[in-house]
């Protein structure tokens, strides 16, 4: 019976314990979602009081640190995502009026550069990327460090922004913090740096010591600034033999979009390599950059691949190659590639003139 009753006693116990940490929960959520309604309405309120002043400034009829002047000792945080707002919208002579905007209040954001918070030190990241001179921007150097990757991405962004090539190595040193972001984020990101970090953005391809994200992130970065030269870097990586099969399939990309019939050599022989990634985007790359009937035929030859998406690939290359009317050959066949001429020319609208 004693034994009972200390049971009982317990689950009682357990069940005002549970039922009081309910409460708590529930409470903490209303409270929260009730400080985030004020934060709002305040933040609504100071935008409300700050914008005409700010437009006034952006048309030229009111000076930029005049707006500044209109901000409290507290108010830093609304200010800057107002100026934030603005910046990504905004560029040219607008861009310049939003720095003056924001120079009187920098120190506060150097400041918030350290703050224990991550999205204090995000939001003053993203002010310096946005808004700071070169100078202003040195500081984020270290912010590629911080802790927190999400940090560390707006100061690579920012950095990127700049278009300075003396920034670029930094951020490659780093580039492994952001693999979450995948390699298309990334290389757009690198893409912001320009024309100007095409050669620094080269060296990290042909670095083998990278890591193959890196690697993969700056070709990418190369394909999307459309720059020739990495053509022929593409080439000599891909004839080395001891790449990475992400990196070769990047490369081979690349030679799709910017390579010419000069680097038809290296990317014909990769259309027999025993691995479907890399044939996928050889046949791809072969069809875009050459014009040779005997090409055109080992494409077509590509629509019996073993792998299904070799086979696709390769129609839809002869189709952007502008060689449909061989491919309505095929699709008139009775065979496994004509299937796959069939629905090529149907994603591509051309059905009716293949049936």
């Amino acid at each position: 019976m004693i034994e009972e009753e200390i049971i009982t006693g317990a689950l009682v116990v357990a069940l005002f314990a549970t039922g009081g940490l309910t409460v708590f929960l529930i409470g903490a959520t209303v409270w929260t979602h009730a400080a985030a309604s004020r934060n709002e309405k305040r933040r609504d309120r100071r935008w409300n009081a700050w914008k005409p002043v700010l437009l006034d400034a952006l048309v030229g009829s009111r000076d930029p640190s005049s707006v500044a002047l209109l901000v409290g000792r507290n108010a830093h945080g609304d200010y800057f995502r107002l100026l934030i707002a603005y910046a990504l919208r905004l560029g040219g002579r607008s861009h310049d009026v939003l720095a003056e905007a924001a120079a009187p209040h920098l120190d506060t954001a150097k400041e918030m550069l350290h703050h224990r918070r991550s999205d204090r030190r995000a939001l003053a990241t993203h002010l310096f990327g946005l808004l700071g001179s070169r100078i202003d921007l040195k500081p984020l150097r270290l912010r590629l460090k911080d802790e927190s990757p999400a940090v560390a991405m707006i100061a690579a962004r920012g950095l990127a922004r700049s278009q300075d090539p003396d920034f670029v190595r930094p951020v490659l040193d780093t580039l492994d913090r952001f693999e979450a972001w995948g390699v298309n984020a990334v290389a757009s990101m690198l893409a912001l740096f320009g024309f100007d970090a095409a050669p620094h953005l080269m060296l990290g391809v042909a670095d083998p010591a990278r890591p193959e994200s890196t690697r993969c992130a700056c070709v990418e970065s190369l394909r999307l600034l459309g720059y020739p030269p990495a053509s022929d870097l593409a080439v000599s990586i891909l004839e080395d033999g001891e790449t990475p099969l992400e990196v070769q399939a990047a490369l081979l990309r690349l030679l799709r979009d910017i390579g010419g019939p000069g680097h038809a050599p290296t990317v014909r022989e990769l259309t027999e390599h025993p691995s479907d990634v890399i044939r996928i985007h050889a046949v791809s790359a072969l069809a875009a950059i050459s014009l040779q009937p005997a090409d055109a035929a080992r494409v077509e030859n590509a629509l019996s691949d073993t792998s299904p998406w070799v086979a696709l690939r390769a129609a839809q290359g002869l189709i952007d190659s502008g060689r449909v009317a061989s491919l309505r050959t095929v699709a008139s066949e009775d065979s496994v590639r004509a299937a796959v001429a069939r629905q090529a020319l149907a994603e591509a609208g051309l059905a009716e003139v293949a049936a």
